[in-house]
C-alpha cells in the first residue's frame, strides 16, 4: 500500500501524523533485582521539554542527580510486566491527569531506591537512546555524521561525571558514618 493509498483511507490525514510517534521508539524491560522488572522507554518532545524545565535551576551534582530522576520518572512505563494505567489510555484529559499523578509517585519511589539500582536504569536509558539515535541515523534521519561521535562523548563525560558525584557521594557516606561512631 502507498502512503498516498494510506493518506486517502484514512478519514482525518492529520491522524497519521499519529504514526510517526513510534519511529525510534524504543521500549525495554530491565531486570533490576532477581524479583523486578521494570519497562524503560525513550522519551519524546514533549517529555524531553518537561525535564529541561524541571533541571533547569540546578547545577552540578545537584542537576546530574534531578535529571537522573526526572528521565526515569518518564522513561519508567512498567515493572513486572504491567504497564502503568496511562500507558494504555486514549489521550484525552483524563490520560493527561493519570500520566502526571504516576509521573510524581514514580519520582517520589525511585528517590528511595539505592543510587546505584538508579544509575544502572539511568545507564541503561542512555544506552537505549543511543541505540534509538543511531536507528534514526540509519534510516537516514539523522544526517550529520559527527552525531555518533559526539553522542560518544557525551555518554563518556556524563558517565565520568555521575562517576565522580557517586564518589563524592560515598566519601560523604562513610565521613557521615564515621561522625556518628565517634559519638
Amino acid at each position: 500500500m502507498t502512503t498516498d493509498k494510506k493518506v486517502k483511507d484514512i478519514i482525518d490525514p492529520l491522524d497519521i501524523l499519529n504514526e510517526v510517534e513510534g519511529v525510534g521508539k524504543i521500549e525495554k524491560w530491565i531486570d533490576v533485582s532477581k524479583d523486578y522488572k521494570i519497562l524503560i522507554t525513550t522519551i519524546n518532545a514533549e517529555e524531553e521539554v518537561e525535564i529541561f524545565k524541571a533541571c533547569k535551576n540546578e547545577l552540578g551534582f545537584g542537576y546530574l542527580a534531578k535529571n537522573k530522576f526526572e528521565v526515569l520518572a518518564r522513561a519508567i512505563k512498567g515493572i513486572n510486566g504491567n504497564k502503568f494505567k496511562y500507558v494504555e489510555m486514549e489521550d484525552g484529559p483524563e490520560r493527561e491527569i493519570e500520566r502526571e499523578r504516576t509521573i510524581e509517585e514514580v519520582e517520589k519511589r525511585i528517590k528511595i531506591w539505592h543510587d546505584d539500582i538508579v544509575s544502572f536504569a539511568y545507564a541503561e536509558w542512555i544506552n537505549m537512546a543511543g541505540d534509538a539515535e543511531t536507528y534514526l541515523k540509519k534510516i537516514g534521519i539523522i544526517v550529520d555524521l559527527n552525531t555518533e561521535e559526539k553522542l560518544e562523548n557525551l555518554k563518556s563525560d556524563l558517565e565520568e561525571k555521575v562517576q565522580v558525584a557517586e564518589e563524592e557521594t560515598q566519601i560523604l557516606q562513610k565521613k557521615g558514618a564515621n561522625e556518628l561512631s565517634e559519638k
